[in-house]
């Protein structure tokens, strides 16, 4: 699955591949943080006609910056907007998957990531914990273990950057600070909950990730502003996202105030599903 945003992307900036190789918990030797950031997490519609309305609760109700504009290509539509430290992209309808459930207005689903590493240095890495991949000018993961149903995993290798896109990441979270329909005061996405079937999943997820770690309470620090926690689920899935809010309080009430308000907790605000087409959106500090 070619994004169109990663090509829009290249790469952030250039790194020499790490030299060091620590050794995980069962003693054997990786070499060191397998991705470095999330940078485009992928949201699949079920049908055409939500994309312009998703697109639209994403810029206008969200007050996410635009990267590029609702574009059709053959019978799948794209787009793409900044998060602040990645970039969503609602894409498709992709008629020809089988996800795990039937129907559905909006699911999140493909981590594009990036690594320090060459892709060769990847691959011949990820070989090598029996992890099953295709190798081309990016890494997949295929291995049906832990990436099946509702998921999905590609990692490019940042050695080749365009040193723009910093700049223009820089010029997007400006925009976001200042943009007037960013009443959420929404920062970044602190947080991509990620689903696992059974502990065998759990356990490849392990292997995959290596020294990087997960914590006993299921949190994988990516990098110093992007986590990811693993819930159990009845299905291999990305499952939902957390935005980082400036004030909990005050996004709070602006979406109480505007019905958007789904479970409330001490510590964070759900949003309600009827009204992000579906997803698990939470917001919190």
């Amino acid at each position: 699955m070619k994004l169109i945003i990663l090509i829009l992307l290249g790469m952030v900036s250039a790194w020499p591949p790490a030299n060091t190789q620590p050794l995980d918990e069962s003693g054997t030797q990786h070499s060191e943080a397998v991705i470095s950031r999330i940078s485009v997490l992928s949201i699949h519609i079920g049908q055409a006609r939500v994309h312009d309305s998703l697109f639209h609760f994403l810029t206008e109700k969200l007050g996410l910056p635009v990267e590029y504009y609702p574009l059709q290509y053959a019978d799948r539509w794209y787009a793409g907007v900044f998060a602040g430290n990645m970039y969503l992209e609602p894409c498709g309808p992709y008629k020809n998957f089988k996800y795990a459930l039937k129907d559905f207005t909006a699911i999140f689903f493909g981590l594009n990531c990036e690594s320090q590493r060459s892709v060769s240095s990847l691959a011949d890495d990820l070989t090598s914990r029996n992890i099953d991949i295709i190798a081309t000018d990016a890494v997949q993961v295929i291995d049906t273990s832990f990436i099946r149903q509702n998921i999905y995993l590609n990692i490019v290798s940042k050695q080749e950057s365009d040193p723009k896109q910093a700049l223009r990441e820089d010029s997007l979270r400006t925009e976001m600070r200042k943009t007037a329909e960013n009443y959420l005061g929404i920062e970044s996405i602190k947080e991509i909950k990620v689903g696992y079937a059974d502990g065998n999943a759990l356990k490849k997820w392990k292997e995959f990730i290596g020294s990087s770690g997960i914590t006993p309470e299921g949190l994988w620090k990516v990098n110093e502003d992007q986590s990811v926690r693993f819930i159990k689920s009845n299905i291999c899935e990305v499952s939902g996202i957390a935005f980082k809010v400036k004030s909990l309080k005050k996004a709070k009430e602006w979406l109480i105030e505007n019905n958007l308000a789904g479970n409330i907790r001490p510590d964070e605000v759900e949003m309600d599903r009827l009204k992000t087409y579906g997803l698990s959106i939470c917001i919190s500090e």
